[in-house]
């Protein structure tokens, strides 16, 4: 979501924040970043409440019966390319409704109540960011992060927050005129690229697939689609004030499609997932927009031990520039490199009037980050590309030659008992007690963990109860098994506090919950295990060309 020139604050949950090094070391940037910006959750999953509880459920029933449903809604019946795609093109990007907020997401036709607006996200982990790094990445920070404990990213680390590119980053948000809400969590998967097997594994996220739908009702055609991020966002507008409603007509006219393109696993093998085209796109056509978010220094990604975020991975660069930009919109991020020879799109800055930003590339980095709104490139196809084709583009000669060499240095890392807690989990019916795992442990990167609304006045031991909201990920502790009744299949737990310098509750010592359902226990990670922490992990930016790319912007030798 393009944000209001005047950065708004996100709603917060008014947590109370645990002691932390992070917080602790006086950085009153990062502080006010942790309380103020979010968990970037809307109140109806926020909140125990019984519509948080029913959402879930809703969503599960909706995503199963539509997911199917997804490439038949979002693509052409069969090639046309006689036709604009355009004229086929059923979710577009333009100017929001909503006063000094930049760009928003328009439906072309109705989005029945329950049906999803868009292709799941992906969702991009960004762990414990060092507080003298924070200010560095702050417009990203504040304005477009979403909480770990939302997304389920929980166990990448003890700060989490979550980028969601798509719906995630360009729906803005209204208090009363919200039509949209997201799922509880994630899909995971490495995509078939194995930590053993593969050089490309870390390399990408394993989170994919947030999605959200229509909620309350259907979305009509020209309405915009806006999250609920709370009563405190944009409190100064009057609600009544909105017409959040553009005619189709001047949406197909000035907008750009967002719909040319969907997920899938990629044709290539160490990639992970990609986007592919929905329709024919003929050459020439803006297969997709792509807004940038400035980062001032490359720096701030580095978690430590010289080791980036993955988030570098769908960075856009230039090797004389310490700036990066983050792109996003529906897709946009799934793009893999294809080179000179197999690339069919290319980036070029947009000459919409949707690009705010022009005056900016004439600027220095630090007078951009002073305004870092309406920067806008596009995706342009450089040949007809039909519909069903894997999307490419060139990340340049630096990106091939640095990935060309991780790939002959590259081996597989000595562990021999990992398993992806993902694959773990589906195949392990009956759980095992703290006492059988003495004799018969899991995998060591493999831990219990436990859904459980706390309660401080409860007298132990509690009986579990499937309370409203009860698997949303704020919930999820980590947790030992010390009984099992046959019976019932269910268990008696013990219950720890989390890790996160985020939670809000300190669990107290033997706290013990009985009758807990199979279903609200998760083997997990345990923290910073999964692929994107490897040390092994492939990182390096995508290269943009010089022909795009500011010299005002170049500040290295």
């Amino acid at each position: 979501m393009a944000k209001s020139k005047k950065g708004s604050k996100l709603q917060s949950r008014n947590k109370k924040q645990k002691g932390s090094t992070a917080v602790e070391d006086g950085n009153d940037y990062l502080n006010k970043m942790i309380d103020s910006n979010k968990q970037r959750i809307p109140w109806y999953l926020s909140q125990n409440s019984m519509i948080g509880f029913l959402l879930a459920g809703i969503a599960v029933v909706h995503f199963q019966k539509n997911a199917t449903d997804l490439k038949s809604l979002f693509s052409s019946k069969g090639p046309n390319k006689d036709s604009d795609p355009m004229s086929q093109c059923g979710l577009v990007m333009a100017n929001s409704s909503l006063p000094d907020s930049g760009w928003g997401m328009f439906p072309l036709n109705v989005i029945t109540e329950g049906s999803p607006v868009s292709f799941g996200d992906p969702i991009i982990q960004i762990p414990d960011i060092p507080s003298e790094q924070s200010k560095s990445i702050g417009h990203l920070l504040h304005n477009y992060l979403w909480g770990g404990d939302v997304t389920g990213g929980i166990h990448e680390g003890k700060v989490v927050y979550s980028f969601l590119p798509g719906v995630g980053s360009l729906a803005n948000g209204h208090p009363t005129q919200w039509n949209i809400a997201p799922t509880n969590g994630a899909r995971v998967g490495e995509a078939g690229v194995k930590r053993t097997s593969s050089p490309g594994a870390g390399a990408f996220t394993h989170y994919h697939d947030f999605s959200f739908f229509a909620y309350g009702k259907d979305i009509q055609a020209g309405e915009e689609i806006m999250v609920n991020y709370g009563s405190g966002w944009l409190s100064k507008i009057p609600h009544d004030s909105i017409v959040a409603h553009r005619p189709t007509n001047e949406l197909r006219e000035n907008g750009i499609c967002l719909d040319h393109i969907r997920p899938d696993v990629s044709s290539l093998p160490d990639a992970g997932r990609g986007a592919f085209s929905t329709r024919f796109l003929p050459k020439g056509t803006i297969v997709a927009p792509v807004p940038l978010i400035p980062i001032q220094s490359r720096d701030a990604l580095v978690m430590g031990e010289n080791k980036a975020q993955i988030l570098q991975n769908y960075c856009l660069g230039h090797a004389k520039s310490s700036l990066l930009l983050v792109p996003y919109a529906t897709g946009v991020n799934l793009v893999n490199h294809g080179g000179k020879n197999k690339s069919n799109v290319r980036f070029q800055w947009s000459s919409s009037s949707l690009h705010l930003g022009t005056e900016m590339r004439d600027r220095s980095i630090q007078e951009l980050m002073k305004n870092p709104y309406g920067l806008l490139i596009e995706l342009i196809a450089i040949r007809d590309i039909e519909e069903g084709e894997e999307i490419f583009v060139d990340y340049g000669d630096e990106w091939q030659v640095a990935w060309e060499q991780h790939v002959t240095h590259w081996k597989a890392p000595l562990e021999s008992n990992y398993i992806y807690a993902t694959e773990y989990n589906k195949n392990m019916e009956v759980l095992r007690t703290h006492q059988e795992l003495a004799t018969n442990p899991y995998p060591p990167n493999i831990r219990t963990t436990c859904f459980h609304e706390f309660d401080q006045t409860a007298r132990v031991p509690v009986v579990w109860r499937p309370m409203p909201g009860v698997q949303e990920y704020k919930n999820l502790y980590p947790c030992h098994i010390l009984d099992h009744n046959t019976e019932t299949n269910s268990y008696t737990v013990l219950i720890q506090s989390q890790e996160s310098l985020l939670a809000t509750n300190e669990i107290p010592p033997n706290y013990v919950v009985e009758e807990v359902p199979r279903s609200a226990i998760k083997l997990a990670d345990i923290l910073r295990s999964s692929d994107q922490h490897s040390p092994a992990a492939f990182r390096h930016e995508i290269r943009i060309s010089d022909e795009i790319f500011p010299d005002t912007w170049k500040d290295l030798a």
